[in-house]
Formats: structure tokens, C-alpha cells, sequence
């Protein structure tokens, strides 16, 4: 219970130790929120560039307020906007991902390129350059986004790179033989498969498993080229069918899918009845 003194004809009130614990336990709790994982990834490249280069120009990521709000769009739900890892077969649909979330902060140029470096220091009076340590901030932000979203398989790439370019430089360097070697594998997949004795339904979808694999790989294989290739592959009995399609100017993927299961459908339905005359 807190106690009431007279003192010098005025009332000093103490507080009771309880009232003392209640605000030894306010000031010396914990945040109410945590610093999100993404901003810890972007605090350990300031501390390591500080150091490495010994410029002092890595501000911290907790006192940079333009560094606060550029973080604010994306924080800690980067991962949920992009759901997957980047890895050696995927990086079409990853870039395809990424490109607009910096778009829409307005950093694609760090990773492009199109943003250049500033000096460190002003020419002039050899002092710390404020250009630099704007595009610093913002250049770190971005190359911590870029190493949260890559595989273990692709993150050793990116080991001791210290800008958002040299990463994704290095990133479309490493992918890219993976991408081209794929994309002729894909080709010779669409161009000799055949039907054979899988129903057409399933020899469809292995076909336009293939292409859109082959699209993701950065190598899309126009419709009517696609289309050309299933019609190649059927077997003679398909013949009819393929004389009809082949003549059609503007022949779509639906179409073409649909034509070929009610022929299947047709034809085996004769086939049965034949089968069953006596």
C-alpha cells in the first residue's frame, strides 16, 4: 500500500512495491513485436558490408526510416507473396514472380542494373556521399529479398556476392545452361512422342505437360507447332480425323482435344459393335 509523509508542510506520496514492480516490469519488458525475418536477413548484410568494407555506410535497418517504409509492402510476408524457392528448374516462373514485387516498390533497377552506383564520397570535399548511402539502403533491402527467395542449391551461388545485381547476374548465369539443356530435352520430347497405346486423353496431357514445361524453361512452343507434333504422332486409324484437323486455318488447343475424344470415343464404340456381331 503506497504511504502518505508529511514534508516540509508538503505530502509526498511513495509508491508501494507492488506499484514498483508494475513499472519495473513496463520499462523492462520485451517489444511488443519482434523484428520480422527479413529484416534480420537485411540487418546481418549491413553489419557485413560495414565491416568488410569499412565505409560506415551500412545504416541500421531499426533507425533508417525511408529503409522502414520500403520494407512495409512486403515485411515478413515475402515468402507468402512468393511461395516457392528459386532452384535450377524453376527459375522462369520465380522470375516471373519476383519482377513485380520490385516493380511495384520501384527497385527492379537494383537488380537490373539500370540504377547505378553512386560514389562513396563527394568528389569535392571527399565526404561521405548522401547518394550513396540512399542507394545502399535500398540496393541491401533488395539483395536481402533475393537471398530469402533462393534453394540451397542456388544459394551457393550467391555466397560473398555484396549488391542486388551481382546477385541476380550471377543467379541468370548459373541457371542459364541448366535452361538450355532442358529446353532442347523438352523439344525432342514433344517432337517424338506418339500415342502408341495410351488412351488420347492422356497422350494430350503428356503433350501439354511437355510444352508448358518447355514454356517455363524460357523456350515456348507456339500452338499451331505444338498441335502439329500431336497430330503426327497418332496412329493410322487416326487418319480421318487428321485430314479434317490438319485443313482447319484457326485450329485451337480446345478444339482440337475435344475433336479427338469424340473420334476415340466413336471409334471404339464401332469397333465394339463389330466386335459382337456374330
Amino acid at each position: 500500500m503506497a504511504e502518505t509523509t508529511s514534508r516540509a508542510g508538503k505530502e509526498v506520496r511513495s509508491a508501494s512495491p507492488a506499484e514498483d514492480r508494475s513499472t519495473l516490469s513496463v520499462d523492462e519488458s520485451p517489444p511488443h513485436r519482434a523484428r520480422s525475418k527479413m529484416e534480420e536477413v537485411i540487418s546481418t548484410f549491413h553489419s557485413h558490408e560495414t565491416i568488410h568494407h569499412g565505409t560506415g555506410f551500412g545504416p541500421s535497418v531499426g533507425k533508417s526510416s525511408s529503409q522502414t517504409q520500403i520494407i512495409a509492402p512486403f515485411g515478413s510476408s515475402l515468402n507468402q507473396m512468393v511461395p516457392m524457392k528459386l532452384d535450377r528448374t524453376n527459375f522462369v516462373f520465380w522470375k516471373s514472380m519476383m519482377l513485380p514485387l520490385f516493380r511495384g516498390c520501384k527497385l527492379d533497377g537494383y537488380n537490373l542494373g539500370t540504377v547505378p552506383r553512386p560514389p562513396v564520397t563527394l568528389a569535392e570535399s571527399g565526404l561521405p556521399n548522401p547518394e550513396y548511402e540512399t542507394w545502399y539502403e535500398k540496393d541491401q533491402v533488395c539483395l536481402g529479398w533475393l537471398i530469402s527467395s533462393l534453394d540451397k542449391s542456388v544459394a551457393s551461388c550467391a555466397m560473398g556476392v555484396s549488391s542486388a545485381y551481382d546477385v541476380w547476374h550471377v543467379i541468370e548465369e548459373y541457371c542459364g545452361s541448366h535452361y538450355r539443356a532442358m529446353s532442347h530435352y523438352y523439344k525432342r520430347q514433344i517432337q517424338s512422342c506418339k500415342k502408341g497405346s495410351l488412351p488420347i486423353f492422356e497422350c494430350l496431357l503428356k503433350m501439354k505437360d511437355l510444352a508448358d514445361n518447355l514454356a517455363m524453361d524460357g523456350s515456348q512452343m507456339s500452338s499451331d507447332e505444338l498441335i502439329s507434333n500431336v497430330l503426327l504422332g497418332l496412329e493410322s486409324e487416326y487418319l480421318p480425323i487428321v485430314t479434317l484437323l490438319q485443313d482447319k486455318t484457326d485450329l485451337r488447343w480446345s478444339t482440337l482435344q475435344a475433336s479427338l475424344l469424340r473420334f476415340e470415343a466413336t471409334f471404339s464404340h464401332m469397333q465394339g459393335s463389330r466386335a459382337s456381331i456374330p
